[in-house]
């Protein structure tokens, strides 16, 4: 392909992205709750429809009750309507989906080089109600917290029964080991068949201990509906989770330790200091890496200090790590044990290798020495 070619390919393919990358369809989704012989016209509007044109069309299980006032739409026509038109009764409760979409049309011409036809779909769900109760419930959080700031919980109840219902919602707050710390009760209040409610409430972390914690929304209405979602309380702390406990004697060693952080923002020039002792005698200190962590996250700090200094045995080791969040500075201490080992020497390392050698050998030479008398013993 000439220079021209590719440049002329390179401007169609370019133009084709461009176009296809334009396409949608407004409203993506609509919800409609199921009455006997409901009827009701949804407006689209369709961006991108591009020189060649769109084609609009419908799918899904109630397709049949599903009208386009056009399947066709020309540059400049970029809007289309579908009338839904539906029966006295539908058989299966829950959500049907009627898909509503526009798709590029596509010169044929140039099918087998990049014309590709690209789709986009919405969706108008039908919401059939179950015969007599039935309950949906869902809770959400603002996210996490430190210890004293409030956590905004949201409850959303969807009657998807026949039946009203009277409610009286609740939310228990249970710590990690399942004990229950606090219920937050909201209003008793009625909810019609197929309304939904979005309900909020504002939980207090003062006076709780940092840790992770569930919160569970039930409603009892002769049946028991709950969601439930983890939440976690911080403070300015942060936790050793691991260390390198083994070293070998020689020049420089590489002492890793991961942390975690347990605070719901960022901490800055988090970093340790790391003393090695023999009994109250210190034998060398030296200071890691310094990093940031943002809010819970876990990462690793390293330094680096001369392991020549030790003979083998067991050692006393401090970390102390530092740590600053909101200006306010801050350290976790944690003593810990350490072991010293020499280091194999390279001669050990060659004997070893050469015994392993020697065995593969000996091992090819007993399979081909019982493979050549086997032959023999056939001739």
């Amino acid at each position: 392909m000439g220079k021209k070619g590719i440049l002329f390919f390179g401007a169609l393919l370019f133009f084709f992205i461009a176009n296809v990358g334009a396409l949608g369809l407004s409203p993506a989704g609509v919800d409609i709750n199921f009455e006997p012989g409901y009827e009701q016209t949804i407006d689209y509007l369709v961006f991108g429809v591009g020189s060649r044109g769109v084609e609009a069309y419908v799918g899904g299980d109630l397709e049949q009750y599903a009208t386009l006032s056009k399947t066709k739409l020309t540059q400049g026509d970029d809007r289309f309507s579908v009338t839904i038109k539906l029966p006295q009764e539908i058989g299966e409760p829950g959500r049907h989906i009627i898909y509503v979409g526009v798709k590029q049309l596509v010169d044929e011409e140039l099918a087998s080089t990049v014309g590709t036809s690209v789709a986009v779909n919405g969706a108008i769900f039908i919401h059939v109600p179950y015969p007599g109760r039935y309950l949906d419930i869902g809770i959400l959080k603002s996210g996490d917290a430190n210890v004293g700031e409030p956590i905004l919980f949201s409850v959303s109840l969807i009657n998807q029964g026949t039946e009203n219902l009277v409610i009286s919602p609740k939310i228990n707050i249970l710590d990690n080991f399942g004990a229950d710390k606090n219920e937050l009760d909201f209003t008793s209040r009625e909810i019609l068949s197929q309304e939904k409610l979005e309900l909020k409430k504002t939980f207090d972390t003062a006076g709780y201990n940092p840790g992770t914690y569930k919160a569970i929304a039930s409603v009892d209405y002769g049946i028991v509906a709950k969601d439930e979602i983890s939440f976690r309380i911080g403070s300015l702390s942060v936790n050793i989770l691991n260390y390198t406990n083994i070293f070998y004697i020689k020049k420089l060693q590489k002492f890793e330790i991961w942390v975690a952080s347990g605070w719901n923002n960022n901490l800055d020039g988090v970093s340790a200091i790391v003393s090695i002792k023999n009994g109250s005698n210190e034998i060398t200190s030296f200071e890691t890496t310094s990093t940031i962590l943002t809010p819970w996250e876990e990462k690793k700090i390293e330094g680096y200090f001369d392991g020549s200094l030790f003979k083998p045995g067991t050692y006393d080791a401090e970390i102390k790590v530092r740590y600053y969040g909101r200006e306010q500075g801050e350290t976790t201490t944690k003593e810990v044990k350490i072991e010293f080992i020499k280091p194999k020497s390279i001669i050990l390392w060659l004997v070893i290798g050469g015994a392993g050698i020697l065995i593969i050998i000996v091992l090819i030479l007993i399979k081909v020495f019982k493979k050549n008398g086997y032959t023999r013993r056939k001739k």
